[in-house]
């Protein structure tokens, strides 16, 4: 998994980032983002999202085979705060 915080930085129109995610998430991982102001103020509900994702990830899953129970995916903002994809 992988968090990365301040995802505004991030242009997903750019043909850079868009291949950058693609190899990542080819790869296994999974991408959560947050803006800073939701970690800032609500640092309990972006540790629930982390933590939630991470209850979802069974542990004989390798790279490349890794699926979430339930949950948003494509980017879309989640109940909470947070981007996923």
């Amino acid at each position: 998994m992988i968090v990365e915080i301040d995802a505004g930085q991030q242009d997903r129109s750019s043909s850079l980032e868009a291949e950058r995610s693609g190899f990542l998430q080819n790869e296994g991982y999974r991408i959560l983002r947050f803006w800073n102001n939701e970690v800032l103020e609500n640092l309990d509900g972006v540790h629930e999202m982390i933590a939630g994702e991470l209850g979802g990830i069974t542990p004989t899953q390798t790279p490349g085979t890794l699926a979430l129970a339930g949950g948003p995916s494509g980017g879309s903002p989640v109940k909470g705060g947070g981007l996923l994809e």
